[in-house]
């Protein structure tokens, strides 16, 4: 999203800091999820590991850190196939890697996700075709900073995640 005016730009920063922006994804985990709904809170701390790589981990026992920042996401039981589960996420906050790190924190990693991700699997349904990550930005919704309109945005799931699903539905 890019804004012409400074004005315009300021307005959905106000947004976002506001958490009026609202944003949902769909994502396709390792495993069998059992919940309809199920709330996240936890305390994520950004590190960096010996080779520079930067990564996100929860902290323990949700323990509060000067630097770590809280974190939520509501996630929802959209389909079982195979043995993965397609979920909708909706973020209460955007902290960076919400939703891998919390997923991954439960025991059920993002399908293709390189950092945090079940990399033997990854290697296997690479071999298989599927070559991204399964995290899919499908809805955006925020007030328009002219004509106060609610404008949402929307996107399909690509064709190779709606074929991932397709073949392992059998």
């Amino acid at each position: 999203m890019i804004a012409k005016k400074r004005s315009a730009l300021v307005n959905v920063h106000q947004q976002m800091r506001e958490k009026r922006i609202n944003k949902k994804y769909q994502v396709a985990v390792n495993g069998l999820w059992t919940d309809k709904q199920k709330i996240v809170d936890l305390e994520l701390l950004k590190t960096t590991a010996a080779d520079g790589q930067r990564m996100v981990r929860v902290l323990k026992d949700n323990y509060k850190n000067v630097l770590s920042k809280d974190s939520r996401s509501v996630f929802f039981l959209k389909k079982i196939f195979g043995k993965y589960s397609l979920l909708d996420v909706k973020l209460i906050t955007g902290r960076t890697h919400q939703i891998r790190v919390h997923l991954a924190h439960l025991g059920f990693p993002v399908i293709g996700d390189q950092k945090y991700g079940d990399f033997v699997l990854n290697k296997l349904l690479q071999k298989k075709g599927l070559k991204r990550m399964f995290l899919h930005a499908y809805e955006y919704r925020f007030i328009h900073p002219g004509t106060q309109e609610e404008i949402v945005f929307k996107a399909p799931l690509p064709e190779e995640l709606k074929n991932f699903i397709f073949i392992n539905e059998k």
